[in-house]
């Protein structure tokens, strides 16, 4: 490996990339806001609440609550 520049230069290269893509991942989804942290999702969200469209369908699916919850 230490004989072909190129691909070591190349595997480092990827090696640092998929490391920043994961921490910049770890920061969109949970980042506290503090310091250069990011403020994540799961510390942003708000719970779902139905409002007018609790217990409106008898049978709901999974797939009902999108519609709810963009309106």
């Amino acid at each position: 490996m230490l004989d072909d520049d190129a691909m070591f230069e190349s595997w480092f290269r990827n090696k640092l990339i998929v490391r920043l893509f994961i921490r910049v991942d770890a920061q969109v989804l949970g980042g506290d806001g503090t310091g250069t942290n990011l403020n994540g999702v799961i510390t942003q969200a708000t719970a779902f609440a139905a409002g007018a469209f609790a217990n409106a369908a008898d049978t709901a699916a999974e797939a009902d609550v999108i519609p709810a919850a963009a309106n």
